[in-house]
């Protein structure tokens, strides 16, 4: 996410639709790694209790 709130203002004239793939999977890859992030902290307080 660093780099997307970094980069946001950063325009792309040439290869648009290379560069919103690569966006869009920036955004997935984040999404997945927060909902895995989630899941663990959830196992690991369930873990605990």
């Amino acid at each position: 996410m660093y780099f997307i709130f970094t980069y946001s203002r950063l325009m792309i004239n040439k290869f648009k639709l290379i560069a919103r793939i690569g966006l869009m999977h920036l955004v997935a890859t984040n999404i997945c790694v927060w909902i895995r992030t989630l899941g663990k902290e959830a196992l690991h307080v369930r873990i605990e209790k």
